[in-house]
């Protein structure tokens, strides 16, 4: 160590800066790099969805929630399990388990939510709702076995049906995606959080807090 420091003490300041920027640079260059990589990896991908909606256009809002429809029933089974260790249920597990008080989860879904909300340990009651019916039948047999008062209702997230005001939290994982109008979302959210509580949206590539 005694010989390290004296080294250290022959370098001058031109050296140290010299040093910083060659680091800088390189993982300027990695990142570069890496990001011609994913470009180069999904461009057989970009060009076949891009393709697709050419031919094709964009799904409609009602078919989108068709296939929710769809899906549903054997949506623990599938989704569920292709989920289970990923990043997406890590990421669910940490924001959610955060969540306290008088909770709203918007597009609750099958209940994916419902085992990080329990294990917070902070819930006071909790409110889900989805505009997917289906979705709600799947979850709703699983509210008896939340230690908190819960139910789940049929509802929209562009047109939340609570006055505002209304929760300590408003939690949402998964879904921005599948909204016709996010930002619409987003703002009805912040409407019926108190202004002491705390609005989580979660998504992969895209958190809002």
């Amino acid at each position: 160590m005694a010989g390290f420091m004296r080294n250290a003490s022959q370098f001058k300041w031109y050296h140290w800066v010299g040093g910083i920027t060659t680091g800088v640079a390189s993982n300027a260059l990695i990142m570069a790099g890496m990001g011609k990589t994913y470009r180069w990896y999904y461009a057989d991908s970009e060009k076949s969805a891009k393709d697709f909606r050419a031919r094709y256009g964009m799904p409609t809002e009602a078919q989108r929630l068709e296939v929710f429809s769809w899906l549903a029933p054997s949506w623990d089974s599938t989704i569920g399990e292709v989920e289970r260790g990923s990043a997406a249920e890590r990421g669910r597990n940490e924001h959610v388990r955060t969540a306290r008080g008088d909770v709203l989860e918007v597009a609750v879904g099958t209940g994916r939510c419902f085992e990080a909300l329990e294990s917070g340990g902070e819930v006071r009651s909790y409110t889900g709702v989805d505009v997917v019916e289906a979705m709600l039948e799947v979850a709703r047999p699983k509210l008896g076995a939340l230690p908190f008062p819960a139910r789940v209702l049929r509802a929209d997230a562009h047109r939340l049906p609570f006055p505002d005001a209304s929760f300590d939290t408003v939690v949402g994982t998964l879904s921005l995606c599948s909204l016709e109008r996010p930002s619409v979302a987003l703002e009805e959210m912040a409407r019926v959080c108190r202004p002491t509580g705390r609005c989580c949206w979660w998504n992969p590539a895209c958190r809002a807090t």
